[in-house]
């Protein structure tokens, strides 16, 4: 059955003032061609060049992170945080365009809201918050946001569907017209309160740890007892949009998710508390053989008792500002300007201690420049030549393990996440690179080569590089379920 709304007739309207609407959805990029190159603001997007919009055809894409859509309607819930009802709804009253009130719909669904005040807190006359999402139902699991003083400022709700789960976020607002306290699924004002400040508020002495999501702070709030354990709304999109005064003179440890926007959030959180003032700053260390995405809810899960999280938290490594002379700073731009003008001294020295210190964001980084022109095999001897990897030593073992991993073929899959072909006795297998599957595989060619075993440290490393190869470089496949009738010895099948 036909959607009431006209999507693609908002598509298509929306196309014809793509490159107006672009820039006033996101000031400050610039055209190239048929892309609209800009930062994007839900990450600490520090080098524009991986965020893109094809302004002919709609279609976008953020490369470092793996997020992506078919048109201008997804772009802006993306950007909005909202449904793609609601995305196509806030188009049509932009350019006009008539859309019917759904079925069960609050007259403000789908047009514009009439302009309202924030409250916070709830005062006592407020109305009760729906028990429902007009698009998306009752409610999974819902979280109280609350002040210092344990007074309710909002909602963040979890909504699981056959597309996957979705969260909304419930505030209070007062209509400018009626006077009305009416509630919105709308997110906070910016700065975004955090979720614990009543927890802080009580333990003004007790050191802080910081979660991405609800469901993994209140899993980690029964791991860590002598923690005050919080997150900030919106998740790994958001962070920089939170109000991180309150970890002013507080040591602060930051529990990342085992993936790609874990270990972003990580690191703006880490900027985040670092300029409210907090006195200290640790990340925790990626834990080998844990599943991708991993987080505190896991750990629970697993029956991690307390005493396993205080040590998991004693384990976080310290986190060091940026110098603000580093030669990487800009370097994408340079690169961007000239692509085939030669890497100077310092830079080269630079890369090659990344390259040492963290490879996952080191690849990160050569695929930006790759996209930009630069060669970048010949920039990989010049750093060799530098870094005097050449030298004849014994080669460390996350190196060994990424070699080794060249056995297998990488893909990944639309959603991002990154698999391996792999011969198993004769036969082929598909696991994630971040399965188990994976690394006992990697850790068997580990020690047919030397006859030993990796370090978990040194295996993780190899995953973060092997990932980042998998992302950037390797080719973009659909992965399928096979189930077979019963167990027997490994078969070959072609399939047509």
């Amino acid at each position: 059955m036909r959607h009431p709304i006209d999507f693609d007739g908002i598509k298509a309207v929306a196309l014809r003032s793509a490159r107006q609407l672009l820039q006033q959805l996101l000031p400050g990029g610039k055209f190239q061609g048929d892309e609209y190159v800009v930062r994007n603001p839900l990450r600490n997007d520090q080098h524009p060049g991986s965020f893109k919009i094809n302004w002919k055809v709609g279609e976008w894409s953020d490369f470092a992170i793996g997020k992506s859509g078919g048109d201008l309607i997804s772009l802006v819930a993306y950007l909005r945080g909202i449904s793609q009802v609601d995305a196509a709804g806030e188009l049509a009253a932009k350019f006009g365009i008539p859309v019917p009130k759904l079925s069960g719909a609050p007259a403000t669904a789908n047009a514009k809201k009439r302009d309202a005040s924030f409250v916070m807190p709830a005062p006592a006359d407020a109305p009760a918050s729906p028990t429902a999402h007009p698009a998306l139902g009752p409610p999974n699991q819902s979280w109280p946001y609350k002040d210092a003083a344990g007074s309710v400022i909002g909602y963040v709700l979890r909504f699981d569907g056959a597309d996957g789960k979705e969260f909304r976020p419930l505030t209070l607002w007062r209509d400018s017209v009626s006077g009305r306290l009416e509630w919105r699924w709308e997110s906070w004002p910016t700065p975004r309160p955090l979720y614990g400040l009543k927890e802080l508020a009580e333990r003004p002495s007790a050191d802080v740890v910081v979660c991405e999501g609800e469901k993994a702070t209140d899993a980690a709030r029964r791991l860590l007892p002598d923690f005050v354990v919080i997150t900030s709304p919106n998740g790994s999109k958001s962070a920089d949009k939170a109000d991180w005064s309150p970890l002013r003179g507080r040591n602060v440890v930051i529990w990342a998710d085992a993936d790609s926007p874990g270990y972003v959030y990580a690191q703006v959180v880490t900027k985040c508390a670092t300029n409210a003032g907090a006195k200290s700053v640790a990340i925790t260390s990626p834990l080998s053989g844990v599943d991708e995405g991993w987080d505190a809810a896991d750990a629970l899960e697993e029956r991690w008792t307390t005493g396993d999280a205080a040590k998991f938290i004693a384990g976080a490594v310290s986190w060091e500002p940026k110098t603000a002379t580093d030669p990487l700073d800009g370097l994408v731009e340079r690169a961007k300007a000239d692509a085939g003008a030669p890497f100077t001294s310092d830079v080269l020295q630079r890369l090659a201690a990344l390259k040492t210190e963290d490879r996952a964001a080191f690849e990160a980084l050569r695929a930006e420049l790759k996209r930009e022109g630069v060669r970048v095999v010949a920039l990989d001897e010049s750093i060799a030549d530098e870094s005097e990897e050449e030298s004849g030593h014994r080669p460390k073992q996350a190196d060994l393990l990424i070699k080794l991993s060249e056995a297998a073929e990488l893909f990944r899959t639309p959603d991002g996440t990154g698999f391996a072909d792999i011969d198993i006795n004769g036969h082929r297998e598909t696991w994630p690179i971040r399965s188990k599957g994976f690394r006992r595989w990697l850790s068997r060619r580990f020690f047919e080569e030397t006859k030993g075993a990796p370090n978990s440290e040194a295996l993780q490393s190899a995953l973060n590089v092997i990932e980042a190869r998998a992302h950037f470089d390797a080719p973009e496949r659909q992965v399928f379920v096979r189930v077979g009738g019963r167990a027997a010895p490994w078969k070959r099948f072609e399939v047509f």
